[in-house]
């Protein structure tokens, strides 16, 4: 399901646009179309529902209950290196892409030799970052020595 919802969000987000836009059109939306993707694959039913309820909140109002349900649900993320999805609270943020999720430290350090490439290629070079612990619903900072780093 969470495919088909992802390129139907590609379709309205990335290729009409395109179109459009040869006629005169808006520029496809590539924030809104990464938000998307990010809420159908790294949360659980949260993400799909609050995306399922915005895309069809213009022709009908049948997401309407689900939306107001998955308003009380918790924040999920899922792991980058272990895959396992955990409260959004207390997870570690990839200082260097911003992007990337982790459960903990550990999990990070198994995982940084495959999450270097992807980093390098999102993340500025700078020798000091900021890495943000997100924790029940502030964010608080942390120094690091490089980019993607943890400490």
């Amino acid at each position: 399901m969470k495919e088909l919802l992802v390129l139907a969000v590609v379709i309205k987000h990335l290729c009409h646009p395109r179109f459009a836009q040869r006629s005169g059109g808006p520029a496809p939306d590539h924030d809104k179309l990464n938000r998307y993707y990010r809420a159908i694959y790294n949360n659980d039913d949260r993400g799909v529902i609050h995306c399922l309820s915005r895309e069809t909140n213009s022709f009908c109002d049948c997401m309407q209950a689900k939306n107001t349900e998955a308003k009380g649900m918790e924040k999920t993320n899922t792991c980058y290196g272990c895959k396992h999805s955990f409260p959004r609270k207390g997870m570690l943020k990839c200082s260097g892409c911003k992007i990337a999720m982790f459960c903990n430290e550990d999990c990070y350090k198994k995982n940084w030799p495959s999450h270097r490439e992807g980093c390098k290629k999102v993340s500025s070079s700078t020798t000091t970052t900021t890495t943000t612990v997100l924790d029940e619903g502030m964010e608080s900072n942390i120094r690091t020595g490089s980019p993607g780093i943890l400490y």
